[in-house]
């Protein structure tokens, strides 16, 4: 019995963590002088091999972190906004998370290019490979604040733009 149980937890772990998925992109300029700093109000949109549109984001305006807005629930910045405010704020901004990570898990593995608007430029079909991680999915049911929580497949990539010669490129983090 207990062997069972066992495999139930390990199972939905690992079926929560296919479900639902963070995508992270960072846009950043990049100088000839080697220098970088995060690009504010980009406008991204991601495309699968064919062209289509899976997704749409920008850029917040602190660090360049692009947030990408769910058809219906939008990016859930105002919801995470009002997350501290009170026990309604904060079921708000989890449902609509949530909402937003399952959007996220089904587009994410099929992202092939991108485009991007930034200062006066333009650029379209720039290749983008998300970088997939699912570490420590299993561990989603350890009561610890370090440890655990709900399990997520991580998507991450780094947009690197130049305004002075409209050119940018992407690749996943940590290549």
């Amino acid at each position: 019995m207990l062997v069972v149980a066992g495999i139930a937890v390990l199972a939905f772990g690992y079926w929560r963590a296919w479900t639902r998925a963070h995508v992270s992109v960072n846009v950043v300029a990049v100088s000839s002088g080697g220098k970088s700093e995060p690009i504010v109000n980009a406008e991204l949109v991601v495309r699968d091999a064919a062209g289509n549109v899976l997704a749409e984001g920008k850029t917040d305006a602190r660090f360049g972190f692009v947030r990408f807005s769910h058809p219906q629930f939008g990016s859930c910045e105002e919801e995470e906004k009002s997350a501290t405010a009170s026990m309604e704020g904060r079921a708000r901004w989890n449902a609509c998370i949530a909402e937003k990570f399952r959007w996220q898990a089904g587009w994410a593995p099929r992202v092939s290019h991108l485009e991007i608007r930034f200062a006066q430029c333009h650029v379209t079909g720039i290749p983008l490979t998300l970088r997939m991680g699912r570490q420590d999915w299993w561990l989603w049911w350890v009561p610890l604040p370090h440890v655990g929580g709900d399990p997520l497949t991580e998507y991450n990539a780094r947009v690197s733009a130049n305004a002075e010669t409209c050119q940018a490129r992407a690749i996943g983090l940590y290549e």
